[in-house]
């Protein structure tokens, strides 16, 4: 009885898990319901996620693009924190500039994690969006093929940003 009892509660506390696994990496993020919790008493709530030294933020809009002159302003080759690298992205301006105006986020290290279970790992901020898009990420394909873009379609997911 007391193993039932246990098991059950293992299988409870882990329906709250989230892993995101690729082959470089592990996540784990907890989604417990903290809320119910703490208000019981009285503790305020964190309201950035955090994951093992990093950030967690929600994205709205996950697509991808490429470095062709359609899809860039001026050289394709360049982007906003320097000449492209071979796993970058580019963040909307909400998220790329703080309040000062400042590119607060050139160079950090991210992982993208979409609601369809794709894992982009290593990846590095390095450019920021048109000012249309808010709370948007896009990664490039470092190719010229814009079938393959087009082909990752949109989706939305989470923004893993290491400290």
């Amino acid at each position: 009885m007391i193993r039932i009892i246990i098991l059950s509660l293992f299988v409870f506390l882990f329906s709250f898990v989230d892993i995101y696994t690729s082959k470089e990496s592990f996540y784990v993020t907890f989604d417990f319901p903290i809320q119910e919790i703490m208000s019981a008493f009285d503790v305020p709530i964190p309201e950035i996620s955090v994951i093992f030294g990093a950030s967690k933020i929600n994205v709205s809009r996950i697509s991808a693009y490429n470095p062709v002159p359609r899809q860039t302003w001026g050289d394709p080759n360049v982007s906003s924190c320097g000449p492209n690298l071979e796993k970058q992205i580019a963040v909307s301006r909400d998220l790329f500039f703080n309040e000062n105006g400042e590119k607060h986020l050139c160079g950090r290290s991210v992982s993208i994690v979409t609601d369809r279970g794709e894992v982009f790992s290593d990846y590095v901020i390095w450019d920021t969006m048109a000012p249309r898009f808010t709370n948007t990420v896009d990664i490039m394909i470092p190719n010229e093929n814009e079938e393959e873009a087009f082909a990752f379609g949109v989706t939305t997911g989470v923004l893993i940003i290491y400290d």
